[in-house]
């Protein structure tokens, strides 16, 4: 099949080796949906480590991975506050990252979607 592949695994690489000391172990799946993320009432745990393990996960989502999207949709709204639990999910998005480095989106036909998006931006 002819096209195009764009994988970010060096970008992946580099998000995961910041945040390795966080001890993370591979994970099949971004999210649980059956887990309910509640609002911590208690002190916030390493609010600016947090913000900045978003702000990476969120830079990696835009380049190739809509796959985590949701996830950090629900993960962002606790990043003024996190609790140990929404640290232990950010971390099963490292760890999902770290067993699918290698996945990327392909385009089979990359010219005539270039052209469809000028003729909309147009």
């Amino acid at each position: 099949m002819e096209g195009f592949a764009f994988c970010q695994s060096h970008c992946i690489d580099k998000v995961l080796n910041k945040f390795n000391h966080l001890n993370i172990k591979e994970a099949n799946i971004p999210y649980v949906v059956s887990f309910k993320l509640t609002k911590n009432s208690g002190r916030s745990i390493a609010q600016i480590e947090y913000a900045s393990t978003i702000s990476s996960l969120i830079y990696v989502m835009h380049c190739n991975r809509p796959d985590i999207a949701f996830t950090l949709c629900k993960l962002s709204r606790s990043t003024s506050n996190p609790s140990k639990d929404q640290w232990k999910e950010i971390t099963k998005v490292l760890g999902y990252l770290k067993k699918t480095m290698n996945l990327g989106l392909f385009y089979n036909n990359l010219l005539l979607y270039l052209k469809v998006i000028l003729m909309i931006v147009g």
